[in-house]
């Protein structure tokens, strides 16, 4: 069937149809990423324990994780060291690091 005409609003103007939004807009487009980042924090953070790529982290797993574990994450990651100097160049960019943050926040409540 051919396509309706277009509505015209009071004025006699065609109306522009708004986008359909997507079912969750708060949702990442990334989330695999977001998971990826997450593992890599929980596994430097707890070394002894053995995550599965696939492992569902529980509210218990993410309560363990206190800021001194996500502040020598980020800078063993940025730094090379869990405890830079005041010298220390980062080696890698902002935007990562903002990844990261962001990230590690998704799954914070």
């Amino acid at each position: 069937p051919p396509p309706p005409p277009p509505r015209l609003n009071p004025r006699g103007r065609q109306r522009i149809a708004r986008p359909s939004l997507p079912p969750d807009i708060n949702e990442p487009k990334d989330i695999i990423g977001y998971y990826r980042v997450l593992s890599k924090l929980m596994k430097y953070t707890y070394p002894d324990r053995r995550f599965a790529d696939d492992y569902v982290y529980t509210d218990a797993d993410l309560a363990a994780l206190r800021p001194v574990h996500i502040h020598t994450w980020m800078c063993d990651g940025v730094h090379g060291t869990p405890t830079p100097g005041i010298n220390t160049r980062p080696k890698v960019r902002s935007g990562t690091v903002k990844n990261w943050k962001k990230s590690i926040s998704k799954f914070m409540r």
